[in-house]
C-alpha cells in the first residue's frame, strides 16, 4: 500500500512539472521563428556607420544618410572605439538575431559576426532597436546608441551618401520583424508532381519565384536518390537565363515508387534564403499500366512511312468492296 501511495505521489510531481512548465515551453515555440531578415548576411559593403538626417527615420519621410565608415563594435560604455573586423579576406558577415532580452513589444536584435564558413566571431551588439526599415535596408541602434545602416540588394563605398524613404519609424512590434521581407522571399514549385509520373521523365524543375544568387551553395536531396552523380547547381548551365529556374537531370526512375524531394538554402540575389521545402512528392506509374499501353501501340498498324499509308488505305478499299457485295447478295439487288 505504501509503494502504491509512493508511485501515486510521484505521479502527481510528474504531472504539475509538466503542467506549470508547459505554458513556458509552448511561449518559447511560438517564439521560435525564422524571419526573412535572420538570412541575410549582410557584408563588408553593406553595413556602415554614418552621419544621418534627420537622427532618426520618420514614417514617409525621407532619411538622408552620407559620410559612409567602417561599423563600431557597440558597447555601453563609448570611451574606447573599436571598428569591426571583417578578417584578412574581407569576407565575414553580420546577421540580425533575436536579442536575449527581446519580448513581443520591445523587438530587440542582436548583430553577431561571423566566418566566412559560419563560425561565430563575436557579438557586434548585445541588442538594439531597428529606428526605420526602408525597401532597401533598414536602420539600426545599438549599444551607446551607435548607429548602423544595412543594405539591402546593393553595396554601397566608403563616403556615399543616400536618401531613403522610410516605411516605418521605431519598431515596437515583433510582427513587424517578421512581416519584413515576407513578399521577397523565393518560393519554389517543383516538377514533376503528383501521380501516375512517367519513368522516362529525365528532369527535375525547380521554378523560383525570384532570381537566385548562384553563388551561393544550395541543397537538394531526394529519397530514393535519383539526382545525377555529385552536382554543382552554380554552374550556369543547369540555369535559365533569368536565373529562376533550376533544371536537374535524374538517373532512371523505379515503377510505382513515390520519391521525396527536398529544397533548401538558395538565397535570392537579394541575399533572402528561400523558403524550404522537404516534403514535395510524386509517384510513378504502375508497370502493368505501362505494358497495357505497350501492347495497345503493337496492336495498331504504323503508319508513319507511305508503304504503311498505302496498306491500310488498301485494306480499307477491300473491306468496303467485300461488304458492299455482300450487302447486294443478301438483299438480292
Amino acid at each position: 500500500m505504501k509503494q502504491v501511495k509512493k508511485a501515486y505521489l510521484l505521479l502527481l510531481i510528474v504531472l504539475s512539472i509538466i503542467v506549470t512548465t508547459l505554458p513556458f515551453y509552448v511561449m518559447a515555440q511560438e517564439h521560435d521563428t525564422n524571419p526573412p531578415l535572420f538570412s541575410i548576411k549582410f557584408g563588408k559593403y553593406q553595413v556602415f556607420d554614418c552621419q544621418r538626417s534627420p537622427a532618426y527615420p520618420e514614417e514617409g519621410k525621407p532619411f538622408y544618410v552620407f559620410g559612409f565608415i567602417d561599423p563600431y563594435i557597440a558597447k555601453s560604455n563609448a570611451s574606447h572605439r573599436e571598428v569591426v573586423d571583417w578578417g584578412v579576406n574581407e569576407d565575414r558577415y553580420i546577421m540580425f538575431s533575436r536579442a536575449d532580452s527581446a519580448t513581443d513589444s520591445n523587438a530587440r536584435l542582436k548583430l553577431t559576426l561571423y566566418e566566412r564558413d559560419g563560425t561565430e566571431v563575436r557579438t557586434v551588439s548585445e541588442w538594439g532597436y531597428v529606428y526605420g526599415l526602408f525597401d532597401e535596408g533598414l536602420f539600426y541602434e545599438g549599444l551607446g546608441h551607435y548607429g548602423y545602416i544595412f543594405s539591402i540588394g546593393r553595396q554601397f563605398a566608403y563616403e556615399d551618401s543616400y536618401t531613403f524613404t522610410a516605411t516605418t519609424g521605431k519598431v515596437t512590434e515583433w510582427s513587424m520583424i517578421e512581416g519584413y521581407l515576407v513578399e521577397r522571399r523565393p518560393i519554389v514549385s517543383i516538377e514533376p508532381t503528383g501521380s501516375e509520373v512517367p519513368v522516362s521523365t529525365k528532369s527535375l524543375i525547380c521554378t523560383f519565384s525570384k532570381p537566385i544568387d548562384i553563388t551561393v551553395p544550395g541543397i537538394v536531396k531526394m529519397s530514393p536518390d535519383k539526382i545525377e552523380g555529385n552536382l554543382n547547381y552554380s554552374d550556369d548551365s543547369m540555369w535559365n537565363v533569368d536565373k529562376t529556374v533550376l533544371t536537374i537531370p535524374m538517373e532512371e526512375l523505379e515503377y510505382s515508387t513515390q520519391y521525396t524531394i527536398g529544397i533548401s538554402d538558395f538565397q535570392s540575389i537579394e541575399g533572402i534564403e528561400m523558403e524550404a521545402i522537404d516534403n514535395h512528392t510524386f509517384v510513378t506509374q504502375n508497370a502493368d499500366l505501362e505494358q497495357q499501353i505497350s501492347e495497345t501501340e503493337k496492336a495498331v498498324p504504323k503508319t508513319d512511312d507511305k508503304a504503311g499509308l498505302i496498306s491500310v488505305w488498301m485494306l480499307f478499299i477491300f473491306s468496303t468492296i467485300y461488304l458492299v457485295i455482300s450487302g447486294v447478295r443478301y438483299f438480292r439487288i
